[in-house]
């Protein structure tokens, strides 16, 4: 009822949410002012304390984006699940937070977060080599590509029996990318779906992309234009719904050997 009644707001809100305003009032913009005053009051008061914080998805977003430098444009940029769990490390100077995992929903049984942004476009996966090694005959890694995986990227430096083992074992196809694919990698993502009007391209297609940590941080800043560097026993999620120009952080996951999946 809103993207018939009120076309223009809609995209508004969908497309440039800092500019988005309703009786004159900038939602996003107070939001992310508000998030600024509560880390100063927080950080001040509760320096070296483990803090939890439980809020709407939206203000968790705003939180996070502010302390890792995400400005209001990009306030979709980032997805919180109910009750996914993310977590901040903030140094002594308290002037940016480091991100040290991301909308983690696997102890509600899980592997990966929900799509909240609809089953189409690319989602990727994005995995060190490193972690890929450690990974490679553990039930994660299993669970992973035996369900979700279509599709296995990587640059031409990655070690041959990894590449041979999880094409072998999963059945997926493979293919070598350059160091200029991935320094173009959201141009070309974006690009290519524009294209893409058959009802078989609009469906959801993963592929999961083996790089070393340096790539991987490098497509990280260029996407999202901040630096998360921190790409050690983890599993980054970017997800390029079809139709949108923007992509969404959905995860970043920490790769535990002993997770544990809660029962009911």
């Amino acid at each position: 009822e809103v993207k018939e009644k009120f076309a223009q707001d809609y995209s508004c809100w969908q497309n440039t949410p800092h500019l988005f305003s309703l009786n004159n009032v900038s939602p996003v913009l107070e939001l992310f002012e508000k998030a600024k005053l509560f880390w100063h009051k927080v950080l001040t008061e509760h320096r070296g304390q483990t803090i939890l914080i439980v809020a709407h998805g939206g203000t968790n977003r705003a939180l996070i984006s502010m302390a890792v430098g995400l400005k209001p444009e990009n306030y979709h940029s980032l997805q919180q699940s109910n009750c996914g769990i993310s977590c901040l490390e903030f140094d002594s100077s308290n002037s940016f937070g480091k991100l040290q995992y991301l909308n983690d929903t696997y102890h509600l049984g899980k592997t990966l977060p929900k799509l909240k942004a609809g089953k189409t476009g690319w989602r990727w996966l994005l995995l060190s080599e490193t972690n890929a090694q450690n990974l490679i005959d553990r039930p994660l890694l299993n669970e992973l590509c035996s369900s979700n995986i279509d599709l296995l990227l990587t640059e031409i430096s990655i070690s041959k029996f990894l590449i041979q083992k999880l094409s072998a074992n999963y059945q997926l196809s493979h293919l070598f990318l350059t160091e200029k694919h991935f320094t173009n990698w959201q141009q070309i993502i974006i690009g290519r779906q524009k294209l893409s009007i058959s009802a078989e391209q609009l469906r959801l297609t993963t592929g999961l992309i083996i790089a070393p940590d340096k790539l991987i941080a490098r497509i990280l800043q260029q996407t999202f234009q901040v630096n998360i560097s921190h790409t050690e026993n983890v599993l980054t999620i970017i997800h390029y719904p079809h139709g949108k120009n923007h992509s969404i952080l959905q995860g970043i996951l920490p790769l535990t050997v002993n997770k544990v999946v809660l029962s009911k």
